[in-house]
C-alpha cells in the first residue's frame, strides 16, 4: 500500500490535472472563425447565401493551406469562400462539386 504522502501527492496532481483540463476546456473556442471553420459550416454559408460570393474554392488540404480568403479578398477587391478540406481526393471533390454546382450563381 502505498504511503499517506505518495497518495496525497497524486491526489493533488489528478484534480490540479482534472481542473487544468475543464478550464481549457471551457476557455478555448470550441470552433474556428467561419472562414476556417468546419466543412459542413462553411459550405452552408456559401448555400445559403452563393451570391454574396464571388470566388469559390475547392480541393484537397493543398487548396485548403494555400489559399487564404481575407488576403485575397483584401488585395483583389473580392469576397471569396474556401471550400476546401483535408484528405479530399479527386473523387470527393467531384461529388463536392455535383452538389454545390446547383448552388452557384
Amino acid at each position: 500500500m502505498p504511503s499517506k504522502p505518495a497518495f496525497l501527492y497524486w491526489c493533488t496532481a489528478l484534480v490540479a490535472t482534472l481542473v487544468l483540463n475543464a478550464a481549457v476546456c471551457f476557455l478555448v473556442p470550441r470552433s474556428l472563425p467561419t472562414a476556417t471553420g468546419n466543412t459542413l459550416e462553411r459550405t452552408s454559408s456559401f448555400c445559403e447565401r452563393p451570391s454574396e460570393f464571388n470566388v469559390l474554392f475547392l480541393g484537397d488540404s493543398r487548396t485548403y493551406c494555400a489559399f487564404d480568403c481575407e488576403e485575397i479578398d483584401r488585395h483583389l477587391g473580392t469576397r471569396s469562400i474556401n471550400l476546401a478540406m483535408w484528405a479530399h481526393w479527386f473523387p470527393t471533390q467531384l461529388a463536392q462539386f455535383e452538389d454545390l454546382a446547383d448552388s452557384i450563381p
